[in-house]
């Protein structure tokens, strides 16, 4: 019999015998149940400390729900049961509607509470400063877990699916197992979640954030300060989709110091996507911070495909704004090894992975970023975006890449591809773009096939620096129009040297791509590209498709070390 139990009952059980002995089961439906309604058992289980877990039957319906719990004590509220006879199994999940009630349809403020196998809709706190028409996570709320739940239809002024609502001091712990948000509506921030002083730092896998929709930022979700979510790929969809904002941040909106971590797990989960959004500025993701705080997307092994930006960056914009000497710091690093701790993609090339983000005005025109745009305004604003062994390709806007910094930061790397398939952008001026000061790091990658009007890389003021080795840029334009007065440039396999013409080290050549007509960008072994990179380590452990960095081939001699430019290293 044990074989017959459905999986989303384990999970669920799982986390309730994690919680306290000595626990009362209460029973909620029709015929042979203990309450009539699910309020009923919240407040008697609230008379004593016990962990209680209280089982919803699906024998009976549940409109017009508000529910409450702000008693301290451990709670299971599980729905999904047929009946409420003692042997059943919960087999799928019970509907909880607020058909429109001006409140949320569950409020938990206390304890630690497990919710299972619901779909919770119909929540409506849509006036000023109403929270989580879904649900509602108070800071009294140490711990608060979902498996198996869908947060669909729901509306409020901020966090229109969920809303954790954490304070100094009291930060909520957040855990979930297959948790959808979908369809929900905030007339502020926070489409789908919205979150201050909360933490999911453990597992929280098959997250699916998506086609929610806020009237300010984070589309997806909005995550405030001391927000910190790890996300995992998972066998089920997960990550950030057809979210759209109608401020910054179409995905996510990442405010004042709250940091997302998109991890892959291993194995043949599918990698975590932020996809499909849009916003006026970061149609994926939108950093932001005025305050002395590290504001940071780390993603690895994940997919970043066909977001909107009608104002700049199509996939991510940066803006950190600096009244003083504090840092404010936005940080969007991608990387394919395991720099963050997750495990190697079975797949290189399907990791990170950036595809058809458009910058592009409602008037039609073109706008800057289309991958991504920083603005550093002010002392101490920092703003930073790396990639490493990604693929970028098929992106239509102004530029690629766009950074303005009205201010010395005192750090090197502003802009970095590192090991990295740049190919088939379309942009209107530069690919790469530079103003103020800003600087420009570009290692071991591959440029291909891009369509732009102007030089591949343009940097506008004195005071940047731009240091660019072992690549191969084969576009059909100019690799830079002008040197910048701090730059180190060599080992470069190029078509077009631009102002780079005469340098010693800047080889002029064709790197013999097997196929680029169909984007098979590795290097033949007749390739002059083999073997030619310059007397430093590898920057990175791992080329484009996975394979070891330095592999030195006997039949071709060694310019310096074995090590290939590009980011493909021939085998």
């Amino acid at each position: 019999m044990s074989t017959l139990i459905p999986r989303l009952a384990c999970a669920s059980l799982a986390l309730f015998l994690a919680l306290p002995a000595k626990a009362a089961t209460l029973s909620v439906g029709a015929s042979g149940c203990q309450f009539g309604s699910i309020q009923q058992a919240i407040d008697f289980a609230a008379l004593t400390p016990e962990a209680d877990l209280i089982r919803v039957a699906n024998n009976a319906s549940y409109a017009f729900q508000a529910l409450k719990k702000r008693d301290a004590h451990p709670l299971a509220l599980v729905g999904g049961y047929p009946d409420c006879l003692p042997a059943s199994l919960p087999s799928g999940q019970t509907v909880l509607d607020g058909s429109g009630l001006a409140a949320s349809v569950l409020h938990i403020d206390g304890g630690e509470v497990e919710v299972a196998n619901f779909v919770i809709r119909g929540g409506a706190p849509i006036t000023l400063q109403g929270r989580g028409g879904g649900v509602f996570v108070g800071a009294a709320t140490r711990r608060i877990a979902f498996a198996n739940v869908r947060i669909t239809g729901n509306a409020a002024y901020q966090g229109g699916g969920l809303a954790i609502v954490g304070a100094i001091g009291q930060t909520v712990n957040l855990h979930s197992q297959r948790l959808t948000i979908d369809h929900n509506y905030a007339a502020h921030d926070g489409g789908g979640l919205w979150a201050v002083h909360a933490q999911a730092v453990k597992q929280s896998a098959a997250w699916r954030i998506s086609a929610n929709e806020s009237g300010g930022d984070g589309g997806g979700a909005w995550l405030g300060r001391d927000a910190v979510m790890h996300l995992r790929s998972s066998k089920d969809p997960s990550g950030f989709v057809e979210n759209l904002a109608k401020g910054d941040g179409g995905g996510v909106a990442l405010i004042g110091g709250a940091s997302l971590v998109l991890l892959h797990g291993g194995g043949p989960a599918q990698a975590t996507e932020i996809s499909r959004n849009a916003a006026r500025r970061g149609g994926g993701a939108y950093l932001y911070s005025d305050v002395g705080a590290v504001t940071a997307l780390q993603a690895h092994g994940i997919v970043g495909n066909d977001n909107l930006a009608w104002d700049e960056g199509g996939f991510a914009a940066i803006h950190m704004v600096g009244a003083d000497a504090a840092l404010r710091i936005g940080e969007l690093h991608v990387d394919a090894s395991t720099f963050f701790g997750g495990a190697p993609c079975d797949e290189p090339l399907d990791c990170n992975v950036f595809g058809g983000n458009v910058a592009i005005g409602r008037d039609g025109e073109p706008r800057p970023g289309a991958l991504v745009a920083i603005r550093n305004d002010g002392k101490g604003a920092v703003g930073y975006a790396r990639f490493w062994n990604s693929t970028l390709r098929e992106h239509l806007g102004r530029d690629l890449v766009h950074l303005w910094s009205d201010a010395p930061s005192g750090y090197a790397e502003e802009i970095e591809f590192r090991d990295s398939l740049v190919v088939r952008n379309v942009v209107e001026k530069h690919l790469i773009e530079t103003e103020g000061d800003g600087a420009l790091h570009i290692f071991g990658s591959t440029f291909a096939r891009n369509e732009t009007g102007a030089a591949t890389l343009q940097i506008d003021d004195a005071s940047n620096s731009a240091y660019v080795y072992g690549s191969i840029f084969d576009d059909r334009a100019p690799l830079i129009d002008r040197l910048p007065a701090s730059q180190s440039l060599f080992a470069l396999m190029v078509r077009e040297p631009g102002a780079t013409a005469g340098m010693p080290v800047v080889f002029r050549d064709d790197p013999l791509f097997e196929d680029a007509d169909h984007d098979d960008f590795r290097l033949r072994a007749s390739s002059p590209a083999l073997d030619r990179m310059w007397d430093l380590a590898p920057t990175n452990t791992l080329d484009r498709a996975g394979n070891p960095r330095t592999i030195d081939l006997p039949a071709v001699p060694d310019f310096n070390t074995p090590r290939d430019l590009g980011c493909f290293e021939h085998p």
